[in-house]
């Protein structure tokens, strides 16, 4: 039997963590400024909604069309701006939830 997306639940643990609401809007912005043409995401409704916590990479939803990126980011030239780029789409909530367990397993087999 197939799972219904909705009912796969998103676990964001380390190295990933959930980005705080209040700065939602200011990571969006960034985002949507700094995609160029041929990106992915580009004037596509997204909600940013992780960072990875070592590598600058964060995760944002596509409402547009309902699936969820990761995107790269680095430091610009020029006060708070920095540059973004897509690097890895996933079209389902399940193939997101592996990525993530599989990061996370990842990241704590360091630590054993």
């Amino acid at each position: 039997m197939k799972a219904n997306e909705d009912e796969i639940i998103l676990q964001f643990r380390y190295p990933w963590t959930m980005m705080p609401l209040e700065s939602a809007g200011e990571w969006i912005n960034a985002v949507s400024r700094s995609l160029s043409k041929t990106d992915p995401l580009y004037r596509k409704e997204i909600f940013v909604s992780a960072r990875h916590e070592t590598e600058n990479l964060i995760l944002a939803d596509n409402d547009t069309d309902n699936n969820y990126a990761i995107l790269s980011f680095a430091p610009k030239r020029g006060p708070n701006t920095a540059e973004f780029n897509t690097v890895e789409v996933f079209h389902s909530r399940k193939s997101l939830a592996e990525k993530l367990q599989r990061d996370h397993e990842k990241a704590i087999a360091k630590f054993k």
